[in-house]
């Protein structure tokens, strides 16, 4: 098994292939510029007699109990699940994932490990590909109905991604499913950015989602109103800067190689 670079720029990653002395298992590991990791642990087929995992060159594991549990959204029948490992993030720092995989809901995660998941039918192979994130960008006031009426300034890169909203697509009454609109036919903001939605009542006050749910085949917040005297909604960005990608993946074994890039944005 081998674990190959191919990155835009080779000084801003490398590329690791780990053995592990027990065994002749091996890890795959994206290192980032700033020393920071990203670590595919385990592949999870998920099967209603029961889940079992191998590592990514195909050497069969057992579901720790330190693990995350896999979990899904409303209407999501996954096939797999992928656990991963990040070391050195610094504060504030934050990833997220092409529209094809499911994330964790807040406040089920375990430090340093996230597990996702998607649907993969008929396919031996898949390629992942798991975006670093920069800083967030200031709040945009939104009326009720999701029109946009007057623009926060905004500075830098994330100008132009601010813009190209056009309003947020508030989907239901009391339990709203709100997602951020842009011009059709531009490229998916999943794969520029991450977005949050809050709902704001009439003391100001900042209500976070209270879940998720699905949309076109991709995951929105959804907040519970019943409680919330509501006066605006507010979003904000941030854009991604890197993708790491995993390619091969294997999703049975015998398993193809597994290679990993870092792409800078």
């Amino acid at each position: 098994m081998t674990a190959l670079c191919s990155a835009s720029n080779a000084l801003d990653v490398v590329s690791d292939s780990r053995r592990d002395a027990q065994s002749d298992c091996q890890s795959v590991v994206a290192a980032l510029r700033d020393g920071a990791t990203i670590e595919l642990v385990a592949v999870i087929r998920i099967d209603d007699a029961g889940n079992i995992a191998w590592q990514p060159d195909g050497c069969m594991t057992e579901i720790s109990d330190d693990w995350p549990d896999v979990l899904r959204v409303k209407n999501d029948n996954p096939s797999h699940g992928f656990l991963f490992k990040f070391d050195g993030f610094k504060k504030g720092r934050g990833i997220g994932w092409d529209t094809r995989l499911t994330t964790p809901l807040p406040g089920k995660l375990l430090k340093g490990f996230v597990s996702v998941t998607g649907k993969f039918p008929k396919v031996r192979s898949t390629d992942i590909r798991v975006g670093v994130l920069g800083e967030w960008g200031p709040w945009q006031p939104v009326e009720v109905d999701g029109s946009i009426t007057s623009r926060v300034n905004v500075a830098g890169p994330s100008t132009a991604l601010y813009t190209s909203i056009d309003s947020l697509n508030v989907m239901g009454k009391s339990k709203p499913l709100v997602a951020p609109n842009r011009e059709e036919g531009s490229q998916p903001l999943a794969s520029l950015a991450e977005y949050e939605v809050v709902a704001v009542d009439s003391q100001g006050q900042r209500h976070r989602r209270k879940g998720v749910g699905v949309w076109k085949d991709t995951q929105a917040p959804y907040f519970d109103l019943s409680k919330i005297d509501l006066s605006s909604f507010e979003f904000r960005l941030r854009p991604y800067t890197q993708w790491v990608e995993f390619k091969n993946v294997p999703l049975e074994a015998p398993v193809p190689d597994v290679e990993v890039g870092v792409t800078e944005l």
